[in-house]
């Protein structure tokens, strides 16, 4: 709700990750609302767009001289929400520029920080997130918060990076 954005802002959100399974749940109409407020409320939103000019930027927040980058991705869908750049959209991980976008965001930030959700907490599907997140990391990204509802959230050290999966 619109009432609880002071709120967030009190307690230093800055970034806001709108790329979930659950985005087009009240359909395109709404979810752009839903990004001009955050926008109107000096939120940076990180996996979707209003349209192309904003399609896939990344967020950055500088701290102390160190810029910090976000970027987000369903891995969930809805599919339809991520067609259309020139409507509000979100960033697909299953979208076949993800490792190119990856790679493009790591110039903009000394460190970027990747979101990814997803539905899916089974085992099997764990063995996918597991090499999803470590490509993440192969492509640049120095830490990947991999969003599910998982019974033991676990983290992972890999290369020079972090992964932490199950985070809801």
């Amino acid at each position: 709700p619109k009432e609880l954005l002071y709120e967030l802002a009190t307690l230093g959100v800055d970034v806001v990750n709108v790329a979930n399974a659950h985005a087009g749940d009240w359909g395109r109409g709404a979810y752009g609302d839903y990004l001009l407020a955050l926008k109107e409320a000096g939120f940076l939103i990180a996996g979707g767009s209003e349209g192309v000019i904003d399609k896939g930027k990344t967020q950055v927040v500088e701290r102390g001289g160190v810029r910090v980058g976000f970027l987000s991705f369903s891995d969930a869908g809805p599919e339809w929400l991520s067609k259309d750049d020139y409507l509000p959209s979100i960033l697909s991980a299953k979208d076949a520029r993800f490792p190119e976008r990856i790679r493009a965001a790591t110039r903009e930030a000394d460190h970027l920080v990747v979101g990814i959700a997803s539905d899916d907490a089974r085992d099997d599907a764990r063995i996918r997130q597991e090499a999803f997140a470590r490509a993440t990391i192969d492509a640049g990204a120095r830490v990947v918060v991999w969003f599910s509802s998982a019974e033991n959230p676990k983290q992972e050290s890999y290369k020079n990076g972090m992964i932490f999966y199950g985070q809801n």
